[in-house]
């Protein structure tokens, strides 16, 4: 599982990662499942992502598109497209993303 985990860190197609809606890359939520995987596997690496897009809800897009010009889209499909033109402009927020995976207690 941990070889399958690490393949897609690189994967950032957007994709829906949650209900209610909170939208992101494939390779956040991979990130989150490695570490998880790694915790309990007592794998002391930390996982670390640079220049990752943060999850943005339904009205977090929206009101980014808003505030870039761009259309607004409904569904889905329209979030995720919005997200990609967002994420091409260079406008989604970034963070370096820093997970441990030592046990806490």
């Amino acid at each position: 599982m941990l070889p399958a985990l690490e393949d897609l860190l690189g994967d950032d197609p957007p994709d829906l990662l949650a209900i209610p809606f909170l939208f992101g890359e494939v390779r956040w939520a991979a990130a989150q499942a490695l570490a998880a995987e790694r915790r309990a596997s007592a794998v002391a690496e930390p996982v670390v992502l640079a220049r990752v897009p943060l999850p943005l809800t339904s009205d977090g897009l929206s009101d980014l598109a808003t505030d870039a010009g761009l259309p607004l889209r409904g569904g889905v499909e329209g979030k995720l497209a919005s997200f990609v033109e967002l994420r091409e402009r260079g406008l989604l927020p970034l963070t370096d993303l820093r997970l441990s995976t030592v046990a806490e207690g």
